[in-house]
């Protein structure tokens, strides 16, 4: 027969038992953590500003790579740890990505290129009603003030300063905003009653909300809600993370290459013509449809690795 103390260790703790069965408890975890750390890596940042023999670019890279870890990665790892036994498969970091589903990714990032380019072109001249004008003035402050600093960050010429790039901006933020985003925020809604398309597209909405760039807000929602559905597709989080990686890393690399920090993937001659052209923008809305509608299971399938269940509500609260 088990002891007092037996049954008393082998029941879970309150605090652990109330977060694991309640969503806005596990909301209140992340968020909370969130803000807390986001106040300690600020700390750390500025400490970071003082350190001696260090350009502006570096201490903003090791700022960023700070911010990743510590208000992204760590509440992300704490929620899991709080909502299951086993942290890594609540965040769906066990199930290594296939080969197919990276090429799916590589491929839906090709095709799909002409008709962002031309979505993120629209985004940012949107004019606002002249009664909205004061902010619209907010909003394009915001914006100048995120592209001065994204200039910086991309500024980079020669190997080293293109790879610290790379690290930074395409690695670790690509995997630190995945952890929360997806694993952690999309991840609790997902083990509550909600929808799985509407956690897909809370989720995205969050992370293009949370850039503070309104003016780019509708293709960073397509983006995360790319991602979103990635993950809820192969239920691994490597596969948006390695999207989210391409893209950050793809900028950076274009950006050394075209000497232009803010010109994006392509140099802007070639941009301006592809996304002038009505064939080329519906030719690549034409082929992404054609892709997730014909091929998306042959890149995108959880079936393929036998120890994972098909994606339902109960194998998605398995952890």
């Amino acid at each position: 027969m088990m002891s007092e103390t037996d049954i008393r260790k082998s029941e879970p703790n309150p605090l652990l038992k109330l977060v694991r069965e309640s969503a806005g408890m596990r909301l209140a975890v992340l968020f909370s953590t969130f803000f807390i750390f986001l106040i300690l890596s600020s700390i750390i940042g500025g400490m970071i500003e003082k350190i001696d023999g260090l350009g502006e670019r570096e201490r903003m890279l090791l700022t960023s790579l700070v911010q990743c870890v510590f208000a992204f990665c760590f509440p992300a790892i704490i929620l899991a740890k709080f909502a299951s036994k086993n942290w890594t498969e609540w965040l769906k970091m066990k199930k290594m990505p296939s080969i197919k589903a990276l090429c799916g990714v590589i491929i839906v990032y090709l095709i799909s290129m002409p008709a962002m380019e031309w979505l993120i072109a629209w985004n940012a001249n949107i004019r606002l009603p002249e009664a909205m004008s004061g902010l619209e003035a907010t909003f394009r402050q915001w914006e100048d003030n995120a592209a001065a600093t994204t200039q910086l960050l991309l500024d980079a010429h020669g190997f080293f300063p293109v790879l610290a790039g790379i690290l930074v901006i395409g690695v670790a933020t690509g995997f630190a905003e995945e952890l929360f985003f997806r694993g952690g925020f999309q991840g609790l809604l997902m083990h509550s009653q909600m929808k799985s398309w509407l956690c897909v597209w809370m989720a995205a909405t969050l992370f293009s909300f949370m850039h503070f760039q309104f003016f780019g807000f509708l293709p960073r929602l397509l983006m995360g809600a790319f991602f979103g559905y990635l993950l809820l597709w192969t239920r691994s989080i490597w596969v948006p993370v390695f999207a989210h990686i391409l893209n950050n890393s793809m900028v950076v690399v274009a950006s050394a290459v075209s000497g232009n920090p803010l010109e994006g993937v392509l140099d802007q001659e070639k941009t301006d013509a592809m996304i002038s052209s009505p064939a080329i923008v519906i030719g690549s809305v034409v082929m992404t449809f054609i892709f997730f509608a014909f091929f998306r299971n042959r890149f995108f399938n959880n079936k393929e690795s036998s120890d994972i269940p098909l994606l339902t509500r109960n194998s998605f609260n398995k952890a």
